[in-house]
């Protein structure tokens, strides 16, 4: 199995992507401890699964906010909000991780290609979000040396009820005339692949990332996206 003996802390989001991630790990033989941000901070979510385990070895973020907001509609407080869930919590994921993970050891995190392209309702969250490519090259650089590896999973238009209901807001923002197909299923008819991603995609990329397969694969951000980015 592609992770077995591995102890590991995913940190789900409720968007469906982690919980996608937690079931495929345990498929792949891990021994995985999951936890919903924000209920709870990510020095005490390591700390229960450090506890519950016995050490982690492989460290997934898979917390995310894309909730669009027109520039009409910019904050601060909005900006901020945002960037705690979108950034912050990615630097803490990374500096627990490089100080406490076993070795060798593994950091994911999930991002997006809305932080690599962009509409005016997705500005803020992308450019929130933007921040884990470089993260993740630091850290993978830093890490490196002392057995931590770092990759990032970019995902692209995938099918969950709660990532649907995101489209569905951002096609409002737009005012969409009603009857019209949805704006999800709009993108996915440009997906060159001729569909939407599925959770379950996402959680394979991210499972082989983590796993000894990958252990030259270091810094990388890997597109699941069925090409859309640069369609």
């Amino acid at each position: 199995m592609l992770l077995d003996k591995k102890n590991v802390l995913v940190l789900d989001g409720g968007d469906g992507i982690g919980g996608a991630i937690v079931a495929l790990f345990r498929a792949e033989g891990a021994r995985v401890s999951s936890t919903v941000l924000p209920d709870t901070d990510v020095a005490s979510a390591f700390e229960q699964a450090h506890t519950a385990m016995g050490g982690v070895d492989i460290l997934v973020n898979a917390i995310s906010d894309w909730s669009p907001c027109k520039p009409e509609d910019w904050s601060v407080g909005r900006w901020r909000e945002l960037s705690e869930l979108n950034g912050a919590v990615a630097v803490s994921a990374g500096h627990i991780a490089l100080k406490r993970l076993r070795r060798p050891g593994a950091v994911c995190f999930v991002s997006s290609t809305w932080a690599m392209a962009t509409s005016p309702e997705m500005g803020l969250a992308g450019a929130s979000k933007a921040a884990v490519g470089p993260l993740t090259k630091a850290l993978g650089l830093f890490g490196a040396a002392n057995g931590l590896r770092a990759n990032a999973v970019v995902m692209g238009l995938i099918d969950t009820p709660a990532l649907r209901a995101a489209m569905e807001q951002r096609g409002q923002l737009t005012e969409r005339q009603a009857g019209s197909s949805t704006l999800f299923d709009e993108t996915a008819g440009r997906v060159p692949m001729r569909r939407a991603g599925t959770a379950d995609e996402v959680a394979k990329a991210a499972a082989f990332l983590c796993s000894d397969h990958a252990r030259m694969i270091n810094g990388a951000s890997v597109l699941v996206d069925g090409g859309l980015l640069y369609a």
